[in-house]
């Protein structure tokens, strides 16, 4: 089933526009949209577009055709997410979420919906996956992370939701 997202109703912001992620060509945006925001909430990780094209490039479990999303201003990126999922060595399959949504269109309800979305996703891909496996949805806060240093939060789950059908 394809991912579909339906702005119209769910963000109420009626001038943006939603596509997939294109690599190479929306990385630039994409690193810059995520260092504007680290560097809005005092964060000194810097992404580089070099080492992020090369990320993107080699997802595993992603499908950024259908498990991607940006959203646009009149051409200027002012969200964008995605989501996967990997299984871990004791067989539980964890699923992903990453949204960055710039500083100047925050407190719009933007990454709620973006959030709901994406989590509407995951749940679609984990019933093609083994249904006697937990499975659990791993999502980054970006509100609680900005607030915990990079070294702090390497090994952090920042919230976890089981989503296993047992």
């Amino acid at each position: 089933m394809a991912f579909r997202i339906e702005i119209g109703q769910k963000i109420p912001i009626a001038s943006l526009s939603k596509r997939i992620i294109s690599v190479p060509d929306d990385i630039p945006k994409m690193a810059s949209l995520i260092n504007i925001s680290n560097e809005m909430d005092q964060i000194s990780e810097r992404n580089n577009v070099k080492t992020m094209t090369i990320y993107y490039q080699n997802l595993k479990n992603c499908n950024l055709e259908t498990d991607s999303i940006i959203l646009e201003d009149k051409g200027k990126m002012v969200c964008f997410g995605r989501t996967w999922w990997d299984e871990e060595p004791d067989t539980t399959i964890v699923y992903g979420i990453f949204i960055v949504v710039h500083p100047d269109w925050r407190k719009r309800g933007i990454g709620n919906q973006v959030h709901q979305l994406l989590e509407d996703r995951v749940k679609e891909i984990s019933l093609t996956h083994d249904p006697d496996k937990p499975k659990i949805i791993r999502i980054s806060l970006d509100k609680i992370l900005r607030r915990i240093s990079l070294r702090s939060r390497q090994n952090l789950v920042m919230k976890q939701k089981d989503i296993s059908l047992k």
